[in-house]
């Protein structure tokens, strides 16, 4: 099972750096790759962090009001399916 997690990103090919609320752990192991948005290739994170729940800002959330954990996310940001490979194998994060 993987757990969701938070993510930064630093590509070793041309250097671009991201962060993103969709990183799919096992533990704190990354599961998938996303690709860089600049050079196409496949990254993994370089750190991973759990997420900071919205409602009650704890990384263990304790609050019983929030379902969906988000973290440094910009709402009118659609996710970007076609650079993760979570959903490149079927298996869509939202």
């Amino acid at each position: 099972m993987s757990n969701r997690r938070y993510g930064y990103f630093e590509c070793d090919e041309c250097g671009s750096s991201w962060e993103s609320a969709h990183v799919y752990c096992d533990g704190f192991e990354p599961v998938y790759e996303q690709d860089c948005r600049t050079c196409d290739t496949p990254c993994l994170p370089i750190r991973v962090e759990k997420l900071i729940c919205s409602v009650c800002n704890e990384r263990d959330c304790i609050c019983t009001e929030c379902g969906e954990r988000e973290r440094n996310i910009d709402p009118s940001k659609a996710h970007r399916s076609d650079l993760c490979h979570k959903c490149q194998l079927g298996y869509p994060c939202q």
